[in-house]
């Protein structure tokens, strides 16, 4: 296909994608579109076990009308500044704790919850955000 990386990440062609997707195997034709995957609840806090460790505990949803690959999940930690203190990027096997034969796609509307230990930031890192990639 001409272009295909750049054509199945363009948004205007997205309910063509999907239509198409209805019709054949999509495996391999990969519509993240980090916009549509919505994280609705996260949590992060001291790790009752482990000394200078964190817990993180969040559910995300898809909110595109169909089934799509899971996303990577990126955690940035900063001062009270704004300036970023720590960041780290999980893909979907290491935050979901799978092999990569068992990722299914992250399906339409239903909520999908994982947990995550890292590492602590440190006492300058007081807020943290998610993202999606």
């Amino acid at each position: 296909m001409f272009n295909h990386p750049e054509l199945i990440q363009d948004q205007r062609l997205e309910p063509l994608s999907a239509k198409l997707c209805e019709l054949t195997d999509c495996e391999h034709l990969q519509m993240r579109y980090p916009s549509q995957i919505e994280m609705i609840s996260r949590n992060v806090y001291t790790h009752p076990k482990e000394k200078d460790e964190l817990m993180i505990s969040t559910n995300l949803v898809n909110n595109a009308p169909y089934d799509k690959p899971f996303p990577g999940v990126q955690i940035d930690f900063s001062n009270v500044r704004g300036a970023l203190i720590a960041s780290r990027r999980f893909i979907p096997e290491e935050y979901l704790q799978i092999d990569s034969e068992q990722l299914q796609l992250l399906q339409s509307g239903i909520p999908v919850t994982f947990g995550l230990e890292i590492k602590d930031p440190g006492n300058e890192a007081i807020t943290y955000e998610f993202s999606f990639h």
